[in-house]
This record gives C-alpha cells, sequence and structure tokens, in this order.
C-alpha cells in the first residue's frame, strides 16, 4: 500500500498541478493556486553591520541528508544549503528557485519543467537535470519523502536543463510537494558515500555551506561566495544544540544568540524588557499525541478505549500547563482558517472524563486498563514532556495507567518509523504549504502501511484509495470534500489525537533585521544595522 498517509512529525495541497508558467503547452489555472512568481526573489540585502549570527537549535539533530531529515531543526539548517525546484510561499503561492517554469500536457500526465541555466554546486560542478533525476530517485522510496513522489511514475533528463516528470494521472499535490525536495550534487553525494549527512559535503546549490558539523555542540555554515542570486550579506551562522529552553533563554539575554524562540512561560517579561524585536503570531503547527494502533495484545487496539483516550483529554489546561496560554486547543489535526478547506468533522471529543469511563467499560476494561509506555522527545522547549506528564494524569483520572519514558530523538524516530514497538508518543509537526501536504502527512509516524493495514478493524485500504481518489481530483471543491471524508474517518479512529496548536513567539537583537515566516527559514534574507 502506497504511504499517501503521512502523520506528524517534520513538514504540506491547496495548489493545483495544471498551472502553466510560460505560454507553450497545455496548462490551464485553477483558482485556488494563487500566484506563480516567475521571479526567484530578491538577492541579499546590503551589508553595514555584523556579518555573522548566532542561533539556537531546541535539540540535537540527526542528519543534515535533505532527504532524510524529518526533524525541524535539521530542516533549518538544511534550508540554508539546499534548494527545490519551487519555494511554497506563506501563502501557498510558489516562487521558482532552481526551476524557471513548467508546462503540463493536455491529460496532466506529463510536467516538463525548464531548470535554471546559471547555477553550480557548492562543489563546482555545474547544476544539470540530471542532477534533478538523481535527487528525486533518491526520495521514491525514503520513509520522510515517499509521500512527496505519490504518483511519479518516471523522470527523465532531456537535456542539461529539461527535466520531464511523467505521473500515473492527473495530480493536485505533486507541483507543490516539489518544495519539499530538496536538489543535491549527485556526484559529490555518491564521493561522501554513507558518510553524506554526516560530514561537510559540498552538494548544495544554496547560499550557505556546511562548514563545520558537530551535531551535539555546533554546526557552521559560511557564504557561498559563488551562489546564483548573490552572495550572502550574513557571512557565518553559527548553530548551537541547546535543549534547555531555560539555559538558551539565558545565554539569548547574555548576547549569546542574536535569535531565538522564547519560552511560553518567559514571554511577557521578554517583551516588556524592550531590549528585543519580539513578534507573536500563529503557527501552522499540531502538538499530538500518536498511538500505536497495531499491537493487538494492547488495549489501545480497540477504538474504545483510543477514543476513551481522546475524551480524558483536558486541552484547555494543557494549553495552560504546556504552553502558558500562547496556544489554541487542537479539535482537529490540521488546523482549520490556515489552510482552505480544512473542516471541523467527525466526532466532538471535547474533554468528558464520564464518557470515556463508558467507553472504557464498553470496551470491558470498566476497572481499568495498561497502555504501556509515552515515549517522549525531548524536545519542543519542554512543552512535549509536560503534555505527557498532564496526558498521564488524565488517563489515571479515568483508570488508564501508563508510564512515561523520555528518549533520544533519533532513537524513538527510529522506533515510530521503523520498529513500531512503541505504544503511545508525543511529537509535533509544522506544514509548510497546503492542505493536501498536512493530509499527505498522515503516513509518517503512524506508518498507513504497516500499523493501519495490521489493525483488522480499521479500512486502512478504503484510506488509501480516498487520498488517490483526492490526489487525482483537480476540482478544488471535490477535492476537498474527499479530504473531509477522510479526516473524519481517521478523527474518529483516533489513530492520532490532535492537543494544542502553539504560538510563534521570536525575538532577536534590535539590530538584527530578521523574519519569522511560517513556512520557508532563510537567513539569506537577514543583515545587520
Amino acid at each position: 500500500m502506497k504511504k499517501t498517509l503521512a502523520l506528524l512529525l517534520t513538514i504540506t495541497m491547496l495548489v493545483m498541478m495544471l498551472v502553466g508558467c510560460n505560454n507553450t503547452g497545455t496548462n490551464t489555472t485553477p483558482p485556488d493556486l494563487g500566484s506563480v512568481a516567475t521571479d526567484p526573489g530578491a538577492s541579499a540585502p546590503v551589508a553595514t553591520g555584523r556579518t555573522d549570527v548566532n542561533i539556537p537549535l531546541a535539540s540535537i539533530g540527526n542528519t543534515l541528508d535533505p532527504h532524510d531529515a524529518g526533524l525541524l531543526v535539521d530542516q533549518y539548517v538544511i534550508n540554508q544549503i539546499y534548494e527545490p525546484l519551487w519555494y511554497v510561499e506563506d501563502d501557498t503561492s510558489l516562487t521558482p528557485r532552481l526551476a524557471l517554469d513548467y508546462t503540463v500536457n493536455e491529460a496532466g500526465t506529463e510536467i516538463t519543467v525548464n531548470l535554471r541555466d546559471d547555477v553550480t554546486f557548492q562543489n563546482g560542478e555545474k547544476f544539470k537535470a540530471s542532477d534533478v533525476v538523481y535527487s528525486y530517485q533518491r526520495c521514491l522510496d525514503n520513509f520522510y519523502r515517499v509521500t512527496d513522489t505519490v504518483g511519479l511514475v518516471s523522470i527523465e533528463a532531456l537535456d542539461d536543463t529539461t527535466v520531464k516528470f511523467t505521473l500515473d494521472g492527473p495530480n493536485s499535490v505533486f507541483l507543490t510537494n516539489m518544495n519539499n525536495i530538496w536538489i543535491v550534487s549527485e556526484k559529490a553525494v555518491e564521493e561522501a558515500g554513507d558518510q553524506f549527512g554526516a560530514i561537510p559535503t559540498l552538494a548544495g546549490t544554496g547560499p550557505y555551506i556546511l562548514d563545520t558539523y558537530d551535531q551535539n555542540t555546533k554546526i557552521v555554515l559560511k557564504a557561498n561566495p559563488d551562489y546564483w542570486r548573490g552572495e550572502a550579506t550574513i557571512k557565518t551562522i553559527n548553530f548551537t544544540p541547546m535543549a534547555d529552553s531555560s539555559t538558551q533563554l539565558l545565554a539569548f539575554q547574555n548576547g549569546e544568540f542574536d535569535f531565538c524562540s522564547i519560552p511560553s512561560a518567559d514571554w511577557n517579561n521578554v517583551v516588556a524588557s524592550g531590549k528585543f524585536t519580539t513578534v507573536q503570531g500563529p503557527s501552522k503547527h499540531v502538538s499530538y499525541i500518536g498511538l500505536n494502533v497495531g499491537k493487538q495484545d494492547n488495549p489501545l487496539y480497540d477504538v474504545r478505549v483510543r477514543q476513551a483516550i481522546h475524551y480524558c483529554i483536558d486541552k484547555e489546561s494543557m494549553c495552560l500547563v504546556a504552553a502558558d496560554g500562547f496556544a489554541d486547543v487542537a479539535t482537529h489535526y490540521v488546523r482549520t482558517g490556515y489552510f482552505e478547506g480544512a473542516q471541523e468533522v467527525g466526532t466532538d471529543f471535547s474533554y468528558n472524563p464520564e464518557k470515556a469511563k463508558e467507553l472504557l467499560a464498553e470496551a470491558g476494561y470498566a476497572d481499568g486498563c495498561d497502555v504501556g509506555t509515552i515515549s517522549v522527545i525531548n524536545g519542543g522547549g519542554g512543552r512535549y514532556i509536560k503534555i505527557a506528564q498532564l496526558l498521564q494524569q488524565n488517563m489515571q483520572d479515568v483508570g488508564i495507567a501508563c508510564k512515561i519514558e523520555i528518549g533520544e530523538t533519533g532513537a524513538i524516530l527510529t522506533d515510530i518509523s521503523e520498529n513500531h514497538t512503541y505504544d503511545m508518543f508525543i511529537s509535533g509537526m509544522t506544514f509548510n504549504s497546503s492542505l493536501a501536504d498536512a493530509y499527505s502527512s498522515f503516513g509518517l509516524f503512524d506508518n498507513a502501511e504497516v500499523l493501519l493495514k495490521s489493525n483488522e478493524n480499521i479500512d486502512a485500504q478504503w484510506v488509501d484509495d480516498m487520498f488517490n481518489k483526492a490526489r487525482g481530483e483537480m476540482d478544488t471543491e471535490k477535492r476537498n470534500a474527499i479530504y473531509a471524508e477522510v479526516e473524519a474517518y481517521f478523527h474518529d479512529q483516533c489513530c492520532y489525537l490532535p492537543v494544542i496548536h502553539i504560538q510563534n513567539l521570536y525575538a532577536w537583537d534590535k539590530n538584527l533585521n530578521a523574519s519569522a515566516p511560517l513556512n520557508n527559514f532563510e537567513v539569506y534574507n537577514w543583515s545587520w544595522n
């Protein structure tokens, strides 16, 4: 079964595929695409002050292989080094990066992309169509990127600056999913071998080159002097992993960092100090609870137990405890109001501990049950640990026992994505582009193929068929109706339990001209006064 679902950890469709950027071939322009820019964006701002910037990372990363990265902290760094064919902006419009334009055949099964001819990789090699082919082929069977290539039958380099993607049918998500696939140098990756992603490698086309990589202590990027849009104003980026949010904040206040995500408990004090530029805004992030529905010997195999857990969660308290009130209750996985077509469908799982007890009794657990272990990633500024602690208490109040295990990020992700021995886990995910990207993310952590299919009470084949149907539906209203059906089904099956939508709380040095967009985090656009 194709992994057309993709659940929750590193990132995103309102955009329709049949949109052309030039006057050749057959193109149509659906109303939900927004604009397709022809300008890749302005060059770097003029330097007038410092040329370095110091930024903390919320946890230790896992890899800088752009096709294997599932963590946001890795993706923050990767986004400075590598580029996709297009970027999806906050308003879901497409901005070309390594692509110039494209055409689509009348059947909607072939996308021909014209590439820039003025780009070189950081190793000095010319950027060519063959590198695009190589990059996409690396993603076809890749756990973190397979959903971005759903429907791709073949990819062919017609010449050095032209690539043809052949699809299995009209595809409403493929073009926008290109945002999620960074292009790498075939030569550089092959030379690095198994060490690619673990050592500095000149495999990108982006504005920064990986200079020093110690994922535990320091990651240093240097400006690419030959970057095709012009050398960056900020010449050095120093990333420092620092999981403890209090230590991170103190270092920021002492001037060791220039830009920082502020813990919610400290936000009001940071704003009141008047020392920093502060930005508070919404996010496309959801903090959630993932449930392993594939263990027949665990009470979680029964949907009534999973629903009981959802009913027993006091999400209002979680907003206060985990985010000090700087969050909103998440009733659904995809946040309504931020993705066109996202809808409030399915059962209302508002806090109702008595309903939880009734469901447990129906499932044969009137005297309670033990659902095993909640695996928690030590990230999110301590937010996930707080959610786990309150969840444990909420479940205990209705008779469900569990223990909490705080683990190393890489080990937990491996268990979730490969071993499937976990019982429950708590993490989060941010979606970068649109509704279809969010829905295509369902298989990433609860792994539709392995887990849903292993539960005889979940119609995994129907889910897969519905996602494939939505992928080929080019009418926005009809496509969103299909997604609503799937969302209602998943929502009621409680394979994942959305908890809160955090707010973005950023602060930075007043002399730093920075930004905090919803989607792409690009230091290239920053400068100092």
